[in-house]
């Protein structure tokens, strides 16, 4: 026999065992002969991690025999546990980490899985601990029922074990359904809950100090990862408690420990907290026990960590909770937008209702559904689904708990539901709109295999009113079928048609059936994905104007890549081609749309999404709708107006470019427009009235055209030929990868605007043909490469991304004025995706974004020039772009704002006296 076999017959759970039924106490020796192998290799794998072997599993066991009542390793007591329910403890102690080592009949396989070779230090690689980590717990199930006779596991009670094993990876929700199934052994029925229960209790309160591995310390004392300063504190957690829990006669779990470092410390109280929560919610399910078998108390944990030579004071930020509630259910944190409360209570109605679908066998026959119902005469709203409902636990440690959301579990996620929930603060919002929630909920896990998925459970009603505030909740058991039902009682300034406009905006469709009613009067069904636009939700009230100009609608619609979209496109024809333009052929069509935002939602709730560039503005000729069908990787802030920076958003943003403009294409294909001409005209077209802005940065657009339309980024250009007339000169119209092709010494002019000395503006369009002449007339041009090209924003795309792009200010007298011209040159030779020109974007005083670029002027005293309002173009190599580089380096953007303010005033005749004193070169 082997030492630990020796350790484990001094243990109480062994002894009794051996007392009652010789037989299994031997097996349970042989079970741990058998696998200690297994056990010791786990280091191999995981060497910076504390102990996963027969050492853990001994002092569990010992920790066992701690938490339970002294009858229960007494013979005939009502307590007492059976023979098999003690082989099933000492087993699982033992075994419950197992899945952590490498079996020995699997080395190759794995080795080939993740393209190791033996050679290298294969048994530490990232892709396999992970693998090992992430699946332990099924990885031990499959071998104890392969090897179950070998390792001396009676049959009956291999399946038992298994479930013991994976207990600790089961959140409380799981593992109250999971292990409720009524079992049996040695004719009496087990409560196999209680006896993982026991188990994890143990688990989690073996603290000891003998889980550090000799020499592990020193180890990692001498790297300065942060993964091994990591595993350093874990470790001298243990040291610094040790044996120092334990449980008191009062039943009161007792913490002590002496620390040297403050973080240590602070990792112990971080674990004894989650400690003492899981404490709390195992004791809850003891409760329901038949024979209550449990010696701790769930009240607090008792703690005295000492850290020597300090204050330490635990909780830096004290917060009282009915303040904390008052906050979260105001509208300072809702925005005041009365659809979304109904619209949070929606989500988590769609999120189980998916969860339940997911999980739920077909034999079953379940067909998700969601009703909202407004009813005027009684001032409330009732909320129901036939979801996955929630148990007692659920209710308690995740609704009820402000911050505990149910979706953030890692158990939860594991059954591949992607929820968008994120906070767990989502009920609270109704409080803005309701004085009262009455709610109702069954679980759907209590439900067996065979039977309807309509079938009534065991369930609670209870409600919750922040106007009086209480400590404590009243739970009323109920039978109905699994969901939830929610009853809001609206505050009586609370118009419920608002409630019911605003919930319209704020939920486009559902791939979950939800009906919505005001009752006895109003009943609409949400598409299950975007509607199409039609011709009365573009026109409105403008569709008589609409038909006299006889506008045609375009519809579109595709799906890919977890994207769905439609799209609506309002043109007239003339002459079999479409255009933009109203029959006048000067105003744009954007006077017949009601122009309302375009819908952009994950899941069916409403969103902003970052969609990038476009090469058109869909939003003055048509309308889109567009929905992300899986949230996986979607976060919303906390008022959920926006979504966070995420790698899934950023796929999905790009996907939604690639279809409005696959759209845009088969609508230029199908009206014989698709040539760059045409395209260049009408995009031109569709940002008339405000929406050409170029003075703007335009930051990727150049490498996303690239990527989604280089065929729609499209260009109007005038070649000059000296001594040429522009009047008599024809347009070249070029897409961005044929004008690329032109002649790498290529030269396009274009312009931002012109400023007369008496600070008038006259936009820059008006004077593309001065630029021509002016440039014809100059006897450097070369014929072949020179170009002009209106000001556009496309312009201005070149302009952000040539290499050698440069800036000429030009004095001249025209129009009865001295008029100063701003010529933007741009080279062929460009840069998609970094522009190290560009210093940096600012807000404040003044915003927009700041270049250096060469500046070519008469005026030595020119080391600045604005492009139109949020463009600051500062004089490559000057002082004033080496301050303001050096301000951008140190952080300094305020300062930025303020400086370009002052210059932005000085461009126009002001001078501020500080930065006269400051920079009198400029003046």
């Amino acid at each position: 026999m082997t030492h630990h076999v020796e350790l484990l017959k001094d243990t109480d759970l062994w002894v009794y065992l051996n007392s009652i039924n010789e037989n299994y106490a031997q097996r349970a020796l042989v079970f741990l002969e058998k696998i200690n192998p297994l056990l010791d290799s786990i280091i191999d794998f995981f060497p910076y991690y504390t102990r996963h072997d027969a050492v853990h599993g001994r002092e569990v066991i010992k920790r066992i025999a701690q938490i339970v009542h002294p009858n229960c390793l007494i013979s005939n007591t009502e307590e007492s546990l059976n023979s098999s329910e003690v082989l099933l403890l000492i087993m699982s102690s033992y075994a419950h980490d197992l899945g952590m080592a490498v079996f020995p009949e699997e080395e190759n396989q794995l080795r080939e899985q993740f393209g190791l070779q033996e050679s290298q230090d294969w048994k530490t690689s990232s892709k396999l601990t992970q693998h090992l980590r992430e699946n332990h717990s099924t990885r031990g199930l499959v071998y104890i029922q392969e090897k179950a006779q070998e390792i001396g596991i009676p049959q009956n009670l291999v399946f038992l074990l298994g479930d013991m094993m994976k207990a600790h990876n089961l959140s409380i929700n799981e593992m109250e359904f999971q292990l409720g199934k009524r079992v049996a052994a040695e004719e009496r029925e087990i409560d196999l809950k209680q006896l993982a229960c026991i188990l994890c209790i143990a688990d989690s309160l073996e603290y000891s100090d003998t889980r550090v591995i000799d020499g592990i310390l020193d180890k990692l004392k001498e790297q300065s990862t942060y993964e091994a300063q990591v595993s350093y504190r874990e470790n001298m957690k243990h040291i610094s408690i040790g044996d120092s829990v334990a449980i008191g006669k009062d039943g009161r779990i007792i913490f002590s420990g002496t620390f040297r470092e403050p973080e240590v410390m602070a990792l112990a109280h971080k674990t004894i907290d989650m400690t003492e929560e899981w404490v709390k919610q195992y004791c809850d399910i003891e409760e329901n026990s038949e024979i209550k078998r449990l010696r701790i108390k769930a009240d607090a944990f008792i703690r005295n960590l000492e850290l020597p030579g300090m204050t330490y004071e635990r909780l830096g930020i004290r917060m009282k909770k009915e303040n904390i509630i008052t906050l979260i259910s105001s509208n300072a944190t809702w925005s005041n937008d009365a659809g979304i409360p109904l619209r949070e209570l929606l989500q988590n109605s769609v999120e189980a209702c998916r969860y339940r679908e997911h999980l739920t066998p077909s034999s079953q026959g379940y067909s998700p559904n969601i009703s909202v119902i407004f009813d005027r005469e009684k001032h409330q709203v009732l909320v129901s689904d036939n979801g996955c409902g929630m148990s007692r636990n659920v209710i308690l440690n995740n609704f009820l708990t402000v911050g505990n959301s149910r979706s953030e579990e890692a158990t939860y996620q594991s059954h591949g539901y992607n929820s968008i929930a994120r906070f767990g603060i989502g009920f609270w919002s109704v409080f803005t709109i309701a004085r009262e929630a009455i709610i109702e909920s069954s679980p759907f896990e209590l439900l067996k295999p065979h039977e309807p998925a309509e079938t009534n459970t065991s369930g609670y009603s209870f409600s919750v009113n922040i106007d009086h505030f209480q400590d404590y909740s009243i739970f009323k058991p109920i039978n109905r079928n699994p969901g939830t039902k929610i009853m809001l009682k609206l505050k009586e300034n609370v118009e419920l048609d608002e409630v019911f406009m605003s919930l319209q905006n704020q939920v486009y469709c559902s791939t979950i059936p939800i009906q919505l009613e005001i009752k006895n009067e109003v009943y609409k069904d949400l598409p299950i994905s975007p509607k199409s636009i039609d011709e009365e939700e573009l026109f409105g009230a403008r569709s008589r104007l609409a038909k006299a100009n006889d506008v045609l609608v375009y519809k579109w619609s595709a799906t890919k890549n977890n994207v769905e979209i439609v799209l609506s496109i309002a043109y007239r024809e003339i002459g079999g081609k479409a255009t933009f333009l109203m029959k006048d052929q000067i105003n744009s069509i954007s006077q017949v749309l009601q122009l309302f935002t375009n819908k952009q939602s994950v899941c069916g709730f409403a969103v902003p999404l970052t969609i990038g560039k476009l090469s058109w503005d869909i939003g003055r000729v048509g309308e889109f709708a567009v929905n992300i069908i899986d949230p996986k990787g979607f976060r919303y802030r906390l008022d959920r107006r926006t979504i966070l920076p995420s790698e899934e958003q950023t796929v999905a943003a790009n996907v939604t470019n690639q279809l409005l403009h696959e759209g845009y294409r088969e609508f230029l294909k199908s009206n014989n427009v698709y040539n760059p001409e045409d395209i260049f005209s009408l995009n031109q077209q569709s940002r008339l009235h405000g929406g050409e802005v170029v003075d703007t940065y335009t930051k990727n657009a150049l490498s996303l055209a690239l990527i989604n339309y280089s065929d729609l980024l499209c260009f109007k250009t005038f070649k000059v030929k000296q001594s040429g007339d522009f009047n008599t000169e024809k347009a070249f119209y070029y897409t961005i990868e044929t004008l690329q092709k032109l002649p790498n010494e290529s030269r396009f002019f274009t312009c931002q605007h012109y400023k007369f000395s008496d600070s008038r503006y006259i936009e820059a369009d008006q004077f593309t043909p001065f630029i021509y002449n002016l440039l014809a007339a100059n006897d450097n041009v070369e014929e072949s490469s020179i170009y002009v090209i209106p000001p556009t924003v496309e312009a201005s795309i070149l302009f952000d991304n040539c290499i050698e792009a440069k800036i000429h200010v030009i004095d001249i007298s025209i129009a009865g004025g001295s008029l100063q011209a701003y010529l933007m040159e741009i080279g062929n030779t460009i840069n998609y995706d970094e522009h190290p020109w560009v210093i940096t974007e600012v807000t404040g005083r003044w915003s927009g974004t700041i270049y250096e670029r060469q500046i070519i002027s008469s005026n030595m005293k020119t080391q600045f020039v604005f492009l139109g309002r949020y463009r600051l173009i500062v004089k490559q190599g000057s002082k004033l772009a080496q301050t303001i580089r050096d301000y951008a380096n140190n952080g300094k953007l305020f300062a930025i704002a303020e400086l370009a303010k002052k210059l932005q005033e000085l461009s126009n005749g002001n001078i501020d006296s500080k930065l006269a004193d400051d920079w009198p070169e400029l003046i």
